[in-house]
């Protein structure tokens, strides 16, 4: 019998299209939600968006309604204390939340730089009695979650591995095509897309990242942008702050933080020079504008 061989096609998609793809597969296959935490901006496109809407959100059933109930205390431990203990450890570990959600949290690391968190789950212990304070919809919500099994650990970790390095490798690529198609310009968008929320960027940095001189690299600031250092740094945090107003419930000192400011009152000032408004009016305006265009 001759051997015979058949051609199998894939569907034209972007890159970006096929990664997401490869997002939806891995939830599906161990039924969980993959929740990233990209505090450096390493994993931003070259346009400054995220590898996927709402891909920083927690996104499942249970950590939805206690969001809304408890915004702050979920704020303090998922972008606090557990991206805390993801730099101090530099390697996996399991967190249980103050409502009792356990997820298998995973550093992203780049030469032994913490540049992102990634958080799989979200499940339930076996163990946990629930209070008699809780409501009958919040007992339910908790009940619906898969158990957390120790046995799950090693499979999962190991596609978690796979699936940080995707997204590190996608993003850095997706970036250095921009670049070799515009040039020096497209460099430089690309360093205040990574390294504006790091707040002690100087011109020093970017004049290294150049292989310029100071002098030399405000010239090509002028020439390129028509703008100086401090002006394009704040153009870039402006941008992720406002991203994060519109896709994220994090409060204004929280967003100061993430988008590269030393505190919430210089954060007020700059963006409302920026905008035309207040962040906490922006959130408002845009916020319901996006309602209405539902």
């Amino acid at each position: 019998m001759e051997s015979n061989f058949t051609v199998v096609e894939l569907p034209q998609l972007n890159a970006r299209t096929h990664f997401v793809e490869l997002w939806d597969s891995i939830e599906q296959q161990h039924n969980i939600h993959i929740t990233i935490h990209d505090h450096t901006g390493s994993l931003l496109l070259s346009d400054g968006n995220m590898l996927r809407p709402q891909g920083n959100i927690h996104r499942c059933k249970y950590c939805t309604f206690n969001r809304q109930r408890h915004l702050k205390y979920c704020i303090d431990h998922c972008h606090w204390q557990v991206m805390n203990e993801a730099a101090r450890l530099g390697k996996p570990f399991v967190s249980c939340c103050h409502a009792g959600a356990m997820e298998l949290v995973m550093p992203l690391m780049r030469q032994n730089e913490h540049i992102a968190t990634i958080f799989a789950g979200t499940f339930r212990s076996a163990e946990l009695d629930l209070p008699p304070s809780w409501t009958v919809q919040q007992k339910n919500l908790y009940s619906d979650m898969n158990i957390w099994h120790q046995s799950a650990i090693p499979s999962l970790l190991r596609t978690l591995e796979q699936f940080g390095a995707a997204a590190l490798f996608f993003a850095e690529n997706e970036r250095a095509s921009a670049h070799s198609q515009q040039g020096r310009r497209e460099e430089i968008k690309d360093f205040f897309l990574r390294c504006s929320v790091n707040p002690g960027l100087t011109l020093t940095d970017l004049a290294e990242q150049l292989e310029l001189s100071l002098s030399r690299t405000s010239h090509v600031l002028k020439k390129e942008f028509n703008k100086n250092f401090n002006e394009l740094l704040n153009a870039a945090r402006i941008k992720r702050a406002a991203d994060l107003l519109l896709s994220t419930p994090f409060s204004l000192k929280h967003i100061a933080v993430l988008s590269g400011f030393d505190n919430e009152y210089y954060f007020n000032r700059v963006f409302k020079r920026q905008t035309g408004l207040p962040p906490g009016e922006y959130r408002k305006k845009y916020l319901q504008k996006k309602v209405s265009d539902i």
